[in-house]
């Protein structure tokens, strides 16, 4: 793996991680959401696990939809936000 390319999945999970904590920090969403949003992050052993999961699946919304579980129920819950959208999927 390039230098250059690693540096973007740098950027890009830094982004995502920052996205996800701001969101759930900030209360931008529902307190239903938020609570399955967290709930979906516990079971995946936290914001910076979850993101490395999203980073395997290449930030992929149908990839992480296909992983199924609390990833997939996670992936659907943050697809909607348009701030996590934008740094953690392509």
């Amino acid at each position: 793996e390039s230098s250059a390319a690693s540096d973007v999945y740098k950027r890009q999970v830094l982004g995502c991680t920052g996205a996800i904590t701001g969101m759930i920090a900030g209360n931008l969403v529902g307190a239903a959401k938020l609570l399955k949003i967290k709930r979906y992050i516990k079971e995946l052993g936290g914001v910076a696990e979850a993101v490395r999961v999203m980073w395997g699946a290449s930030f992929s919304y149908e990839k992480l939809q296909a992983l199924g579980g609390a990833v997939g129920a996670l992936a659907a819950e943050l697809v909607g936000i348009a701030g996590v959208q934008e740094k953690c999927f392509d």
